[in-house]
Parts: C-alpha cells; sequence; structure tokens
C-alpha cells in the first residue's frame, strides 16, 4: 500500500502544494485484508486551505493503473459534514490514515449519529443493489458482487447506527454487528460470500443468484413485507428483448415492499414503457 500512498501523495502536492492541508486515506485501501484489488477504489480525502474547482483536477489520477476516488474538502467543509452526520466523515475520521500533513484535521473532529447518517445509508444500500444488476445486465458479474458487498454493508451499517449509535468499518466489524444485532445467520454467511466472490471469477449463473441472496438479505434487514424477485424482473426483460432497449431498471421501495421499476424503449410502438414487477 505504501507505493499507492507514495503515488497519490506525490501526484496532490506537484499539482496543488501549499493549498493542501492533510491527505487522507481511508476505506478498504487502509485496511489489507479487506482490500480486493480488482474491485476496490483507493479513497482519499484532501483536505484544502481553499476550495479547488472541479476542472482543475479532473485529470490527476487518469493514467494510473487503479483507480483513485478522491474528494476534495476544505477543513470547514469536513467539520460541517461531522456535525451533519454525513457518514462519509465517519469514515475518514475514524478509518483515516493521514498520509500527509496534520493529523489535528480528523483528531479534533467529533461525529454523532443524525438522522442524515441514518437516511444516507438506509438509501446507499437499495441503490448499491442497484448497481449490483447494472453491473450484471453489463456482463461485469465482479464489480456486480462488489455492488451487492455494498448494499449488505450499507443496510448492517444503518441498523448499527440506528441501534448501537456507531457504524461498524471493517468486514469483521459488519460480521461481528450481524451477529451482535441478531440479524440471522443467513445474513451473515451471504455476507461472507460476497466478500469472497469479490476476488473470485464469476460467471453469469453465480452473479444470477449472489443477487437473490443479497435482495434476501435486505428484505430481512430493512424489515420489508414483501419482495419481488430478481428473477421475476429478469424474465420480463427476457420477454421484451425482441422489441425493446433496456434504458433502466432499478429496485423501488413502495409501501414497505421492494419491487422493480423497468424503462424501455418499445421499438415497434416508438415509445418509452415503464412498469414495475
Amino acid at each position: 500500500m505504501q507505493i499507492i500512498y507514495d503515488l497519490v501523495r506525490s501526484r496532490l502536492l506537484a499539482r496543488f502544494g501549499e493549498n493542501i492541508i492533510a491527505i487522507i486515506a481511508y476505506g478498504s485501501v487502509t485496511r489489507p485484508d479487506d482490500f480486493a484489488g480488482n474491485v476496490s477504489d483507493v479513497d482519499v480525502a484532501v483536505i484544502t486551505k481553499e476550495i479547488i474547482p472541479a476542472r482543475d483536477r479532473l485529470d490527476l489520477f487518469l493514467d494510473l493503473n487503479f483507480h483513485v476516488d478522491a474528494v476534495f474538502l476544505t477543513k470547514e467543509q469536513l467539520a460541517e459534514l461531522s456535525i451533519e452526520g454525513y457518514p462519509l466523515a465517519y469514515y475518514i475520521i475514524e478509518d483515516g490514515r493521514v498520509i500527509y500533513g496534520d493529523v489535528k484535521v480528523i483528531e479534533d473532529l467529533n461525529f454523532r449519529v443524525t438522522e442524515k447518517t441514518l437516511d444516507i445509508l438506509k438509501k446507499s444500500s437499495i441503490a448499491a443493489l442497484g448497481l449490483g444488476v447494472e453491473s450484471y445486465l453489463m456482463g461485469m458479474y465482479n464489480d456486480s458482487a462488489s455492488h451487492l458487498y455494498h448494499a449488505i454493508r450499507h443496510a448492517v451499517r444503518w441498523r448499527a447506527a440506528e441501534n448501537k449509535g456507531r457504524i461498524p468499518i471493517s468486514n469483521v466489524e459488519i460480521y461481528n454487528s450481524i451477529k451482535e444485532l441478531e440479524l440471522g445467520e443467513i445474513i451473515g454467511k451471504t455476507f461472507m460470500e460476497l466478500v469472497e466472490a469479490r476476488r473470485s471469477e464469476l460467471n453469469s449463473v453465480k452473479c444470477r443468484t449472489l443477487i437473490e441472496k443479497t435482495v434476501k438479505a435486505l428484505a430481512d434487514i430493512h424489515g420489508f413485507e414483501r419482495i419481488s424477485s430478481w428473477s421475476k424482473a429478469e424474465n420480463e426483460l427476457i420477454k421484451l428483448k425482441s422489441r425493446a432497449s433496456l434504458v433502466e431498471v432499478k429496485p423501488v421501495i413502495k409501501e414497505n415492499k421492494l419491487k422493480w421499476l423497468i424503462k424501455v424503449f418499445d421499438t415497434l410502438k416508438d415509445r418509452l414503457l415503464e412498469f414495475e414487477v
């Protein structure tokens, strides 16, 4: 990981120099046991004296053979995110490793769980499920497994924040929280299966199975009254394949039920079709 840290640090300092207060690596890049090289991003928070326009940083890491997800914040912006309860602030403060600059940037901050924390984590779990399905349909099976992993992780973090006032970070902490919250052995097994799947070679059949397991796990964690299986939605897509082009498919929650919103363009009728299954 030191090589990655050195590359990221040198790029940032070469371009922004004295404007940088601190560079903080966070996420799985700080936890080698959790890092899955083929799908894990290198998450970095860059704390600056002044706001850096997006146009000045778009091409910063384009030529590297790994993906860097960098968030640029002023010291004041980071403090505001912490006060309001944004999970990002928690990850930076509690899981961050300062690879350049003043460690007091995060040591002086106090994070507390708020309704904002719970709302973001809860919604993120469903959004990640949607990204998992999208990657599956594109044939990107490892990316799909990674998104499904995030879906369960976000959901467990939401429940832990709601019930315990804290957010579990590592895979071990997530698994232990599943047991502590008594979410069920099946959810724990599904989560660990997704941990391994991110690092493995997957085919469409295995990925489809993981989607179904994730849907069931999320239903139990969220307490949905009813769910529509992914296979049901996929069968609808197969029926429409000969005459329609897929525009969007995503999970939606209505009246505490998980359904699938499907949008296709019907080439025969020359119009957009939208329906739920």
